[in-house]
């Protein structure tokens, strides 16, 4: 079935970025309590077949220092082991801060991920927390 979905996606032109860039803004979108605009994105949302959160879960995510040094190592390409590797800790323990931070920004692959951190680049490797 995500075979399906993903080839509708890609025959609709939906790329990774498209639904990356429409979940940011939802989430922007909330945080300001723009409802107009917030309506439009959930709108667009649905009309391309993409799951809208609900209001509790429209919360801007929050990532953890580690959290955030496991993300920005892995959308540089470095595998788990590696991570593991350069950051000192178990590879367990980097499986465990990548599926938090997939399920935190609500994304399901590296990839999302890589495309999310290109578009909140106050987030990115220099940001300041």
């Amino acid at each position: 079935m995500h075979q399906r979905a993903a080839a509708w996606s890609q025959r609709a032109g939906l790329t990774e970025v498209t639904k990356v860039s429409l979940r940011s803004a939802f989430h922007l979108f909330a945080q300001m309590d723009a409802t107009a605009d917030l309506h439009q994105v959930r709108a667009e949302m649905l009309s391309l077949g993409l799951r809208t959160p609900r209001r509790q879960e429209a919360r801007p995510a929050i990532l953890t220092d580690r959290q955030q040094e496991v993300a920005e190592l892995a959308v540089k390409g470095l595998s788990d082991p590696r991570i593991a590797e350069t950051l000192g800790i178990s590879r367990r323990t980097v499986s465990t801060h990548m599926h938090r931070v997939l399920k935190t920004l609500e994304l399901r692959s590296r990839t999302q991920l890589g495309a999310w951190m290109s578009s909140h680049p106050h987030l990115g490797p220099t940001a300041k927390h």
